[in-house]
């Protein structure tokens, strides 16, 4: 994931992930590498999540 997009979703969507605000969120990424971030930065965060793989 390019930083500049990590960025921006740490900036935008994960406050709001943190605080509860958006209950039941679904979150397409099409590259595997990408969901690895993501599936860590949840991890890190606490964030209670579940994730579906080809």
């Amino acid at each position: 994931m390019p930083i500049s997009r990590l960025a921006a979703f740490k900036h935008r969507v994960l406050p709001r992930l943190r605080r509860g605000l958006d209950q039941r969120v679904l979150i397409y990424v099409p590259e595997f590498y990408d969901l690895e971030e993501l599936r860590l930065l949840f991890k890190t965060e606490s964030l209670d999540f579940c994730y579906i793989n080809e």
